[in-house]
């Protein structure tokens, strides 16, 4: 006769907890690991401000593919995200540095915005301006500070009493509501 099977010794795991979707495990996690990921991107990119922004694509990248996350160490899969995406970055950088060097290399690009093309951009331009209106001024302070003004997200949260992972997911939020009033408002 067999015995009932023993509680899972992982029902406390905040790995686990996070693939079942928990928001406080990932807070914890979040906690637990943000400032040496920070670190471990500092040493790789160019500026603390560029690791910042490194550190919430990760973090980003966590939460989308949490149901990824298997038995084993977080730790391990985390820093294997923060590679990965630093890896992204570099490249990223480097064709832009490419593509640089090759119209250096042509002379001056010989190509004037027709009035057309300025329109577009008028448009585009005055659409962002109506969804930042629209957005919501805290999430629109959240973005300019930690994006455009290079804050970290622990000195917003600092200065603002609240938690990193608030921060966080207004800068996310932020985005997404731009990103979304911006493509209704130019269909």
């Amino acid at each position: 006769m067999k015995s009932a099977a023993p509680p899972s010794q992982h029902a406390d795991d905040p790995g686990r907890r996070l693939a079942a979707g928990d928001q406080l495990a990932f807070s914890e996690l979040y906690d637990a690991h943000s400032s040496e990921l920070l670190a471990f991107l500092a040493t790789r990119l160019r500026s603390t401000a560029e690791a910042e922004e490194v550190l919430q694509e990760v973090w980003m990248k966590v939460w989308e593919k949490r149901e990824q996350f298997q038995d084993g160490s977080f730790r391990a899969w985390v820093f294997q995200i923060a590679r990965t995406t630093t890896v992204d970055r570099v490249r990223k950088v480097q064709r832009r540095r490419e593509v640089g060097e090759f119209e250096d290399e042509q002379g001056p690009a010989d190509h004037r915005a027709t009035s057309s093309e300025v329109d577009d951009q008028q448009e585009k331009l005055q659409a962002l301006r109506d969804c930042l209106k629209s957005v919501g001024s805290d999430f629109v302070m959240v973005l300019q500070r930690t994006r455009l003004n290079g804050e970290s997200i622990d000195s917003v949260a600092r200065e603002l009493g609240v938690k990193p992972d608030t921060i966080y997911t207004k800068v996310h939020r932020a985005k997404k509501l731009l990103e979304d009033c911006t493509r209704q408002k130019l269909q």
